[in-house]
């Protein structure tokens, strides 16, 4: 039986609703800027990482970070690039199937990892192009955190 149906579901409707008609450095900036002053706020540590096909466009790692939250970014970065949606619904979705990365899909744990945290750049008309990611909070955490910080780009409510 399925846990995670609304969960999933509401992931979903974000994946539809935090969409850009365009994406290049000066959003990346803005966006990365948004998720600093909230950790700062929130007096968090994470790690931030902002590509567009596969260019990373902004990365910021500070203090109380570790070189492994670095790590933990690529791979849940590397989810979204396969899959083509957010690293927390494939996490669940996965977790509901009562599967794993590697037996499914053959795809390894030193480069592909099953926790939230990684939101796909969705350009409207065109499709997934990049990927926002952080890594150092509960992979529910990261992954609020980055679709929050979209929403806020936006002007949206999520």
């Amino acid at each position: 039986m399925p846990l995670h149906t609304q969960e999933i579901a509401e992931i979903c409707k974000q994946e539809e609703t935090l969409v850009f008609d365009h994406f290049g450095g000066a959003d990346a900036l803005a966006i990365g800027q948004i998720l600093i002053d909230m950790a700062q706020k929130a007096n968090e540590s994470y790690v931030i990482n902002i590509s567009l096909n596969r260019r990373q466009l902004f990365h910021y790692s500070p203090e109380g970070v570790s070189p492994d939250n670095d790590n933990w970014a690529r791979r849940k970065e590397n989810v979204v690039y396969h899959f083509f949606r957010s690293s927390y619904r494939v996490t669940l979705e996965l977790e509901d199937t009562n599967e794993l990365l590697y037996p499914r899909y053959g795809l390894p744990a030193d480069d592909y990892v099953t926790a939230g945290g990684s939101f796909p750049i969705i350009i409207r008309g065109v499709g997934v192009v990049g990927a926002i990611t952080i890594s150092g909070l509960a992979q529910e955490d990261d992954h609020a955190h980055v679709t929050a910080a979209i929403a806020q780009y936006l002007g949206l409510n999520t």
